[in-house]
């Protein structure tokens, strides 16, 4: 099966994204849905400079491009009222983790030498796709700014897990995909119930509601979806009752 370029992907995700963050806006919980897209950009890209034989460098990118897009959407939320331009603000987000994104890109190419073929492309992707899953999440819980390194660390560890997890011979991307939109899912459900129990959220506890229920039925059917590429992709593997070392 032919892979989805990077470009198809992060375009699919950066409309999406903008749609969602538009939708939670306005107070229509349904934008939640279009979140779950940027995450499958940032898994992709993580997944392909990772592929390439990092080592530990795997969590590393994962932690550079999500610092630079969390980093990116709260400053942007501060200098731009988020409710009453909230065009300019995603503008704001979107161009400020661009730059960033893509000069640190340049900087670990350039600089530090690691010569990863389109890290700056990839780089720049996984900044702006994190920063707009941050700007989306910061909507939702209002101004409970105290929360920021929370959200930080849950989006860090959905879109790096995604290839973390799946790495191997037999890795592919249809797989660390899916995988990756389970934990967007799992993702936005602890979002959902975070802005439940917390008093500053932005939306009413209806919207915080829907949220949770969209989030876990898209959990449930990701992970369904999920299982069945994994069986089929073992389908071959037996266990022959002897270990590894034995053979």
């Amino acid at each position: 099966m032919k892979e989805i370029s990077i470009h198809t992907l992060f375009g699919a995700a950066l409309l999406s994204g903008i749609a969602g963050i538009l939708l939670i806006g306005h107070g229509i919980s349904i934008g939640i849905v279009f979140l779950w897209l940027p995450f499958l950009s940032a898994a992709n890209s993580i997944r392909g400079m990772a592929m390439y034989g990092l080592g530990t460098g795997n969590a590393s990118i994962g932690y550079w491009g999500t610092a630079v897009g969390a980093t990116s959407a709260f400053v942007a939320s501060l200098s731009v009222s988020c409710r009453s331009t909230l065009l300019l603000y995603v503008a704001s987000v979107v161009v400020i983790s661009l730059v960033i994104g893509l000069t640190t890109g340049v900087l670990a190419d350039k600089v530090i030498r690691m010569r990863i073929p389109r890290i700056e492309l990839n780089s720049a992707v996984i900044a702006v796709s994190t920063a707009l899953i941050t700007t989306g999440f910061l909507l939702i819980l209002g101004s409970n700014y105290g929360l920021y390194p929370f959200i930080y660390i849950l989006i860090t560890l959905a879109v790096l897990h995604p290839y973390n997890a799946s790495t191997g011979a037999g890795e592919n991307q249809k797989r660390t995909l899916m995988l990756a939109l389970v934990e967007a899912c799992m993702t936005t459900l602890v979002i959902g119930i975070v802005a439940m129990l917390t008093s500053g959220s932005a939306m009413p506890i209806s919207d915080d509601v829907a949220i949770v229920v969209l989030s876990a039925f898209g959990l449930v059917i990701a992970v369904v979806a999920w299982y069945r590429l994994v069986k089929s992709d073992i389908y071959e593997i037996r266990w022959t009752g002897y270990s590894p070392a034995e053979h």
